[in-house]
């Protein structure tokens, strides 16, 4: 994302509006951090869904990706299931794990979760 987001501050919350289709959150709630994206509506450009978007059961003709970057000096290992990555350091410690990654609203099996570039 180029733009600026639009940030919104709760008592456990924290969201990104990066425009009207994406929005990036933070919740620290009992179950420890959590990071999200709701994505309201399809980007311009990308592939639309096979039968109507309004009826359930309907699903994407091309799953949609979003590519993050990582900074810093540790080192990202994506689990074999797509579901996690775990971050180590210089000697192979892992420092912080990111897991339990799945989609909300979709069947896991249109979603490739994590892939290492």
């Amino acid at each position: 994302m180029s733009a600026k987001a639009q940030v919104a501050v709760g008592q456990d919350r924290v969201a990104y509006q990066w425009d009207d289709a994406l929005e990036e959150w933070f919740l620290n709630g009992p179950r420890g951090l959590e990071h999200g994206f709701t994505v309201h509506q399809r980007p311009p450009g990308s592939s639309t869904l096979i039968s109507d978007e309004l009826r359930p059961g309907s699903q994407p003709s091309t799953p949609l990706h979003f590519t993050l970057a990582v900074r810093g000096s540790l080192r990202p290992e994506v689990a074999s299931d797509g579901l996690g990555v775990r971050f180590v350091d210089g000697q192979g410690v892992t420092v912080l794990t990111y897991a339990g990654l799945k989609p909300l609203s979709l069947p896991t099996s249109f979603v490739s979760l994590l892939e290492c570039i």
